[in-house]
C-alpha cells in the first residue's frame, strides 16, 4: 500500500530554511513569521491525523516527498519489526542465529551418572590437649 500524499499543502512558501530554525526534528520555531513549524513527515499517521484535526488546517507545516510525489513517514513497528526479512543476507543471519541453538544440541551428549547414596562420616574429633585426633579414622 503506498503512503497517501500529504494531508495538506503550503499555500505560501516560507523564505527560511527549516535548518535554520531552532527545535528538534518535529517543531521548530521560525524567527521570520514568529511561528512553529511542525514537521508532517516525522510525524505517525494517528500524530498527522491530530495534528490537521486539531489545526482546523491552518499551521505552518514541513514535509519531505519521495520522487513519486507522496509523503516520506516513519516507518511503522510492523515495518521495524519486518526490516531484516526484507534483506536476503539479513534474513539469511536471522534464520541461522535463530536455528544454531537447536542444530548443535543435537550433537551434544551428557552422561547421567548414578546418585551416590550413603550416609555421612562425621568429622573426626580432636584432642584439646595436643590437637591430634582423638580417634583414628577408619580404614587408614
Amino acid at each position: 500500500m503506498k503512503p497517501a500524499p500529504p494531508p495538506l499543502t503550503i499555500g505560501k512558501v516560507c523564505p527560511m530554511s527549516w535548518s535554520s530554525m531552532q527545535g528538534d526534528s518535529k517543531k521548530r520555531y521560525c524567527e521570520h513569521c514568529r511561528l512553529h513549524v511542525h514537521n508532517l513527515s516525522t510525524m505517525s499517521g494517528r500524530e498527522r491525523e491530530r495534528f490537521v484535526r486539531e489545526s482546523g488546517g491552518r499551521a505552518c507545516i514541513a514535509y519531505r516527498l519521495n520522487a513519486d510525489g507522496t509523503l516520506i513517514t516513519p516507518p511503522t513497528r510492523w515495518q521495524q519489526a519486518t526490516r531484516v526479512f526484507r534483506e536476503p543476507k539479513a534474513a539469511a543471519m536471522a534464520a541461522l542465529s535463530t536455528l544454531l541453538p537447536f542444530l548443535f544440541s543435537a550433537c551434544s551428549q551428557t552422561e547421567q551418572l548414578p546418585p551416590t547414596l550413603g550416609v555421612p562420616m562425621p568429622p573426626p574429633t580432636t584432642d584439646t590437649q595436643d590437637g591430634k585426633p582423638a580417634h583414628p579414622p577408619k580404614g587408614g
